[in-house]
C-alpha cells in the first residue's frame, strides 16, 4: 500500500509538472523560455527516494518529452533516467533540508541535460555552435528553473514529508 501510494503520488506530480511545463507558454506568451519543471521532478524524485524510484520518474517523464517533442522515441527516456540515477545515489551522501540543495542539483542536472541534447542532436547536425546554443538556450532556461526550482523542490518536499507522517502514523495504528 506504502508503494502504492508512492507510486500514484509520483505520477500524478509527473503529469501536473508535464503539463504545465507544456502549456506555460500559452498561459504567459511573453516569456521567452520555459522552466524544465519536468526535470526539477525527475531529480527530486530521485533525490528523495532513491535511484529506483529516479530512474521510474525517468521513464514516464521521457517518454511524456518523447512522446509531445522528440524526434525519437528513447531520446528523452534515456537522459532522464541517468539524470534520476545520479540523484538517487547522490542522495546517499547529501541531506535533502539543506535549501541550496536544489541550486546544486539543478545546475548539475542542466549541465548534463542540454550538455546531452547538445553532442546528441544539434553536435551531428551543425545547427548551433556551442557559443550560442549556450547564450540562446542553456542560459535563460538555466536561470528560470534555478528558481523555479527552489519552489518546486520545496513543495515536493513537503509532499514526501506528509506521506511519511501517514505511513507512520498506519505503521502505529496496526501495532
Amino acid at each position: 500500500m506504502k508503494k502504492l501510494r508512492r507510486a500514484v503520488i509520483m505520477l500524478l506530480m509527473i503529469l501536473i509538472g508535464f503539463f504545465i511545463q507544456i502549456n506555460c507558454a500559452q498561459f504567459v506568451p511573453e516569456i521567452s523560455c520555459v522552466p524544465n519543471i519536468i526535470l526539477v521532478i525527475v531529480f527530486s524524485i530521485g533525490f528523495l527516494n532513491d535511484s529506483k524510484a529516479g530512474m521510474a520518474a525517468g521513464i514516464i517523464s521521457g517518454l511524456l518529452m518523447d512522446i509531445v517533442q522528440g524526434d525519437n522515441i528513447g531520446f528523452y527516456v534515456l537522459i532522464f533516467v541517468y539524470i534520476g540515477f545520479i540523484n538517487g545515489v547522490l542522495k546517499r551522501y547529501f541531506i535533502s533540508n539543506v535549501i541550496l540543495l536544489p541550486l546544486v542539483l539543478c545546475t548539475i542536472n542542466e549541465i548534463l541535460y542540454h550538455g546531452s541534447i547538445y553532442l546528441i542532436s544539434f553536435r551531428n547536425q551543425m545547427v548551433h555552435t556551442i557559443i550560442e546554443y549556450t547564450r540562446h538556450v542553456i542560459i535563460p532556461e538555466y536561470l528560470v528553473t534555478v528558481i523555479s526550482s527552489v519552489v518546486i523542490y520545496g513543495i515536493i518536499l513537503l509532499i514526501y514529508r506528509k506521506l511519511e507522517k501517514i505511513e507512520k502514523k498506519g505503521e502505529t495504528q496496526f501495532v
